[in-house]
């Protein structure tokens, strides 16, 4: 994950946790916008 897109290296943690469990990860971080692989779900805006 973090290799493909620029993002901190928790948020390549946790997307990548995310998605090896096909599981939405939830978050409020803007920095995962760029990553177009997951099914996030959107806090805080």
């Amino acid at each position: 994950m973090k290799a493909s897109f620029p993002i901190a290296y928790a948020d390549a943690f946790a997307a990548a946790l995310a998605q090896k469990h096909d599981c939405a990860l939830v978050t409020g971080d803007p920095e995962l916008r760029a990553v177009d692989r997951l099914n996030i779900h959107w806090i805080g805006r």
